[in-house]
């Protein structure tokens, strides 16, 4: 009889000790989760009654997942619908643990936040630990009792005491901060990396294949990244296999295929937002934005020939006629006014344009207000002689080109190719433009925009900071894109939140802008510096060829009005003796 009293006082002592754990939970997932998020409550073989009792006291929205240890494709369904960024999850031991988050891992893309409640007493932590980092599962509270029937909080901190993936269980004993942060300091371990040699984002200085310098717009940001997080670079992979990556027939190619495939942590250069990307890896804040355009060859000199006119075509042109004009209107006027007496039969308009080509012409007269003006337009036009010699030096220089294109639609007919890196293509998938569209490998990018620059008739889609301190493209004013770029990472990657955190911190602070900024600055210098050491160049025979077609385009209008003037004057002296020799048989018939 009191073997019963002892068997009932030690089973109300232990339901109220499970209570209170229960209660406990609730507690702490109060505190560390989110109440506009679902939280999602796990469980295999717990008793339904325990986790109707944690739901009465935990004050968030849930969702309850109860799952049977053959079929785990709740897991999957949920992930897709709900997700598990907070969970709670009751075990009864640690393969229930290990199961779980190894279905999980599978599907998982960002980190979440786990808490494990352990309804049996269990003391091989470390066992769930170690295999809570080997599944990327840092943010973890677990919640247990120990021998003497004491509720323990423990976690783990991978880089604690510069030890590289310590899982080493620790109790936590401040619970203002169940969730330290824990990727702070890595403490020299090694970050997987991916790099790809694509200027002017990543440049990659290699000495007897081992890589000695990164430099460029993101290869600064990055190396910012890891000095900040106090790693050291595993490199995966430096070499292009493939490109930036892209979905070929159901898998991942190229750079971009190491972290989805999880063979490194992290990617530079930074890459643009898609879809697809998004679906299958993590993301930093973006940092920059890539204007996309269509680019096409210099647009091409035409009317090489005209070069010598381009000084009369500007705004003194019509000045220059208006003087004309007003000049000969007031000589032909002051001739025929009865004032001066003056009688000639020479052309006002040849005289002055004469003197207008530098030509010798005898305008003297005994008018001393026709001598002015004559006089007055020599110097006009000696003015102008030099106005035009001046210009024409500068207008030597200058070409005339060819339309610009107006529409893709245009530019399409009219070169010879278009293409660009495989990404680009799917803006167009399904279109026309697909079918005949030719992939640029990343490697040779850079040779197809010197060949665009060099005249080749082919239209590239390309981002317009590849060649803005190069001879510029014909750059279509419709762009193809505004992208977003940011750094992606492997699904799962725990340390992701801390290298988004280091990357607004950057952007705050401007440390970004800086570098694009300098990086910007050294190009330009460097321009400079070699524009300077080319100096000045020599006239083209292209321009040799204008100066000889203006010369030769003068003699023809020279000859036009020498022709003109035998005419006329033929044409003058035919009157005189019409005249002559109807006034002879007028005087005979007299």
């Amino acid at each position: 009889m009191k073997i019963l009293p002892f068997l009932l006082t030690i089973s109300v002592t232990s339901c109220m000790s499970y209570n209170k754990l229960l209660k406990k939970a609730a507690s702490v997932c109060d505190s560390v989760f989110y109440h506009e998020y679902v939280t999602s409550v796990v469980w295999m073989r717990t008793e339904p009654e325990d986790i109707t009792l944690f739901l009465q006291h935990f004050h968030g929205s849930a969702v309850i997942v109860p799952l049977d240890y053959q079929n785990m494709k709740a897991v999957s369904e949920l992930n897709k619908a709900t997700g598990f960024k907070q969970t709670v999850l009751f075990a009864v031991s640690v393969e229930e643990f290990i199961l779980f988050i190894t279905t999980l891992n599978l599907d998982l893309i960002v980190p979440i936040r786990m808490v494990l409640v352990l309804t049996t007493q269990l003391t091989d932590l470390a066992m769930i630990t170690k295999e809570a980092w080997k599944h990327d599962l840092a943010e973890i509270i677990i919640i247990s009792k120990d021998e003497n029937e004491e509720i323990r909080l423990t976690t783990y901190f991978p880089y604690k005491n510069g030890i590289c993936g310590d899982y080493t269980p620790h109790s936590i004993s401040n619970e203002k901060e169940l969730f330290p942060e824990k990727f702070k300091n890595l403490h020299g371990c090694p970050i997987k990396v991916t790099l790809l040699n694509f200027l002017p984002y990543v440049g990659l200085q290699k000495v007897n294949g081992t890589i000695t310098f990164i430099f460029g717009i993101d290869g600064s940001v990055f190396i910012l990244l890891i000095k900040e997080l106090n790693a050291i670079m595993d490199i995966v992979s430096s070499t292009d296999h493939g490109g930036m990556g892209v979905f070929v027939n159901g898998s991942w190619k190229g750079s971009f295929g190491d972290i989805v495939r999880r063979e490194a942590d992290i990617f530079a250069p930074a890459g643009i937002i898609t879809q697809k990307r998004f679906s299958v890896a993590q993301m930093s804040h973006t940092y920059e934005t890539l204007n996309i355009h269509w680019c096409a060859p210099p647009r091409r000199e035409i009317y090489a020939w005209a070069k010598v006119l381009l000084p009369f075509l500007t705004n003194i042109t019509p000045f220059l006629v208006l003087a004309f004009s007003v000049f000969v209107i007031t000589i032909v006027l002051v001739k025929r006014s009865k004032l001066h007496g003056i009688k000639s039969n020479k052309n006002v308009f040849l005289q002055s344009f004469m003197i207008f080509l530098g030509q010798g012409v005898k305008f003297e007269t005994k008018s001393s207000v026709i001598n002015s003006f004559f006089v007055a337009w020599l110097w006009f036009c000696l003015v102008v002689r030099i106005a035009y010699q001046g210009d024409l030096v500068n207008g030597l220089q200058k070409k005339i080109y060819e339309p610009p294109f107006e529409s893709v639609e245009q530019a399409l007919q009219e070169l010879d190719g278009y293409g660009g890196t495989e990404l680009f293509r799917e803006y167009y998938a399904g279109s026309p433009i697909a079918d005949n569209y030719q992939v640029i490998k990343i490697g040779d990018l850079p040779r197809y925009i010197r060949d665009v620059i060099a005249g080749k008739r082919f239209l590239i889609a390309t981002d317009i900071l590849m060649h803005q301190y190069a001879k510029k493209f014909q750059i279509l004013q419709e762009p193809l894109t505004h992208s977003p770029t940011c750094l992606f990472m492997r699904p799962g990657w725990p340390v992701s939140r801390r290298v988004d955190v280091i990357i607004i911190r950057a952007i705050e602070a401007g440390l970004v802008q800086k570098i694009i900024y300098d990086f910007h600055y050294t190009v330009r210098l460097r321009r400079h510096e070699k524009e300077e050491e080319t100096g000045t160049r020599p006239l083209g025979m292209s321009t040799m060829f204008a100066c000889y077609y203006g010369l030769i385009l003068l003699w023809i209008f020279s000859f036009v009005i020498f022709l003109f003037e035998v005419l006329y004057y033929n044409w003058k002296h035919k009157i005189a003796y019409v005249k002559r020799k109807r006034n002879k048989l007028f005087k005979f018939h007299h």
